[in-house]
């Protein structure tokens, strides 16, 4: 199964309802470490690393060996945690997925204006990523900003619905 068109350097965006998003980004993030090396970044706290485990678990016997040597997690909860982790993840061949990425920008505290500003230099980050290898990012639209997600939307080389 390719998960990525044959240009690389791609940004996929997995949208639709929350859950469904998550349960797809969860499968694909379980079966591309199968596979090899995955980098994944969290954003939020909706993430379980146990569903990961136990999926990795199911399809294979020798689940240690994919934990231990083939996925590297990162978690920002903040959305200046989030622009500080983008900033910090080098540029890197292997797949990079990014669970719940606009997440940190829908905190209420966090004035519009300033959630656009770290979208902007988080985007910024997002194409230099994207430069190195694929990039798959799981996102949910807001309806109290949904500039947000229309941005991210216009940067997405591929998008799957779910």
């Amino acid at each position: 199964m390719n998960h990525f068109p044959n240009n690389q350097n791609c940004l996929r965006l997995i949208t639709g309802p929350a859950r469904r998003t998550a349960q797809r980004w969860h499968r694909l993030s379980a079966a591309l470490a199968l596979r090899g090396p995955v980098r994944l970044l969290v954003f939020g706290n909706g993430f379980d690393p146990y569903l990961l485990a136990y999926d990795v678990a199911r399809r294979t016997g020798d689940y240690h060996e994919v934990l231990w040597h083939h996925i590297r997690m990162a978690r920002a909860e903040t959305a200046h945690q989030m622009l500080a982790l983008l900033q910090r993840t080098p540029d890197a061949q292997q797949p990079i997925l990014m669970g719940d990425f606009l997440e940190p920008l829908h905190d209420e505290d966090l004035p519009a204006s300033e959630a656009d500003d770290l979208l902007f230099l988080s985007l910024l980050e997002l194409k230099r990523l994207r430069a190195a290898g694929p990039v798959i990012l799981s996102a949910s639209p807001n309806p109290a900003r949904p500039g947000l997600f229309a941005a991210v939307v216009r940067m997405a080389s591929a998008i799957r619905w779910c």
